[in-house]
C-alpha cells in the first residue's frame, strides 16, 4: 500500500490508520488493506474537520467543534480493556452537550503494555503538536500489564555531535549548531585562488589586446584566435563573481543557530550580530535532509540541510554543510523519501542533532529526508 506523500503511516485497531503530516494529522479507515475515507481531520493551530457518520457515532456537533473545545490530547492504558487509548478531552459546556469530555480516536490491544505505546505516544504527541494543546500521557499503574512497564524511547545520543563542517554542542540555554572554523577558512583560500587566477586571466587577455602578441594559429577548436582575448576577460568576470560569492558567504550566513527552551525560538548569530530569528509558535516541524551513499559499515555523506517547516507550509533553510564527510553506520540507508525521525530511527550525527534541536523547542516534530548521493 503506498503511503501518502509527506505522511507517516501509523497502524491501530478496527482497520483505523493515523496519517501523520507535517501540518495535518488524520484517522483514516482502511478497506481490505487500502486506505479509505478521511474521518477526523486536524489542521495545524486546531481546524477540526470530521465525516458526518463519525459526528453521528461520537455525539459531536453536526457543523464541526466550537473554537477551544479541545482542552487536551491524553494516551492512557485501559486495564480493563488491555489497550491503549488515544483521544481528546472537551471542554465542560460541550462534555454536558454530548454526555462526556472523553473522544477516543484510536486504541490499540495491548494486554501487557509492552507492544504498542512506543508507536501510540508518537501518534499522541503529533496530534498534540497540531493542536497545539497538552499531551498528557497515563501509563499502567505499578502491578497492572502483569507489572510490564510502559516503553521507552532509545535516548538521543549525547552532545556533542560533529557532521560536516558544524558542531551541535549543549548550550545553557538549549541547544546551539555552530559552524566549525575550518569552513571560513576554506571560503578565504578559495578565493584567494580565484584572486590569483583572476590576475592571471586579466593580465595576459589585456596584454593580448594592447601589445603585439603571438596568437595560436587557427584550427578547429579555435577558428578565431582573436576571440581568445575576449574569452579570458568572460573568465576573469566569473572568477571575480565566484571570489565574491565565497567572501559575502563569510558576511550573510551564521557561524551559531541556538534552538533555545527558555526563550522558545530559534536565533541565528554572527559574532554579536542576529542574522534573523524565528519562534517557536512559527515552527511546525524540523527536517534534516541527507544526500548519501552507503557502503558496508560506512555511510558517506556529500550534502546535509537543516530546515525549519514554517506553520504557513514554507521551509526555511537553517544551515546547510557540503563537506563529505563518512561515519560509521550499521543500519541500512532508508528509501528516499520524507519519514517521521525518532530517537528510536535515529542513526546519524545530523539525525541526533536535528532531534536534540526539535526537543529544546518543545517536543517539535523532527522530519528526515533522505537522497540517495
Amino acid at each position: 500500500m503506498p503511503s501518502p506523500a509527506h505522511a507517516s503511516l501509523i497502524r491501530a485497531d478496527d482497520d483505523t490508520v493515523i496519517e501523520l503530516y507535517p501540518d495535518r494529522w488524520k484517522v483514516v479507515h482502511a478497506h481490505n488493506g487500502a486506505l479509505g475515507r478521511t474521518v477526523f481531520d486536524v489542521g495545524l493551530g486546531g481546524e477540526v474537520v470530521y465525516a458526518a457518520e463519525f459526528a453521528s457515532a461520537r455525539k459531536l456537533p453536526s457543523g464541526g467543534l466550537p473554537e477551544g473545545a479541545i482542552t487536551q490530547v491524553v494516551l492512557g492504558w485501559s486495564p480493563a480493556l488491555g489497550a491503549w487509548q488515544l483521544g481528546v478531552l472537551f471542554t465542560p459546556d460541550l462534555a454536558a452537550q454530548r454526555g462526556s469530555r472523553w473522544l477516543e480516536l484510536a486504541r490499540w490491544h495491548d494486554p501487557k503494555a509492552v507492544v504498542f505505546g512506543t508507536e501510540a505516544n508518537r501518534a499522541g504527541s503529533a496530534l498534540a503538536r497540531v493542536l497545539r494543546l497538552p499531551f498528557r500521557v497515563i501509563p499502567p499503574a505499578l502491578g497492572e500489564a502483569d507489572d510490564a512497564p510502559a516503553p521507552v524511547a532509545k535516548p538521543l545520543p549525547a552532545l556533542p555531535q560533529a557532521f560536516g563542517d558544524w558542531l551541535a554542542e549543549p548550550h545553557p540555554d538549549g541547544v546551539a549548531l555552530v559552524r566549525l572554523p575550518t569552513w571560513a577558512r576554506a571560503r578565504v583560500v578559495r578565493a584567494a585562488w580565484y584572486a590569483v587566477l583572476l590576475f592571471a586571466f586579466t593580465g595576459v587577455s589585456v596584454l593580448s589586446l594592447t601589445v603585439e602578441l603571438g596568437l595560436p594559429t587557427a584550427g578547429t577548436l579555435l577558428p578565431v584566435p582573436q576571440l581568445l582575448p575576449y574569452l579570458g576577460l568572460l573568465v576573469s568576470v566569473v572568477l571575480a563573481w565566484l571570489m565574491a560569492k565565497n567572501l559575502l558567504a563569510l558576511r550573510a550566513m551564521p557561524d551559531r543557530v541556538l534552538f533555545s527552551s527558555a526563550a522558545r525560538e530559534v536565533v541565528a548569530t554572527r559574532g554579536e550580530l542576529t542574522l534573523w530569528r524565528k519562534p517557536e509558535a512559527e515552527v511546525a516541524g524540523v527536517y534534516v535532509s541527507e544526500v548519501a551513499h552507503q557502503r558496508r559499515d560506512t555511510r558517506t555523506f556529500q550534502y546535509i540541510e537543516l530546515n525549519l517547516l514554517l506553520a504557513d507550509n514554507r521551509f526555511f533553510t537553517v544551515l546547510t554543510s557540503e563537506a563529505e564527510h563518512s561515519v560509521a553506520v550499521r543500519a541500512e540507508l532508508p528509501e528516499v523519501g520524507v519519514v517521521m525521525l525518532t530517537s528510536d530511527t535515529q542513526h546519524t550525527p545530523a539525525q541526533a542533532a536535528a532531534l536534540h534541536a526539535a526537543q529544546a523547542l518543545g517536543e517539535v516534530t523532527c522530519y528526515l529526508d533522505v537522497r540517495r548521493g
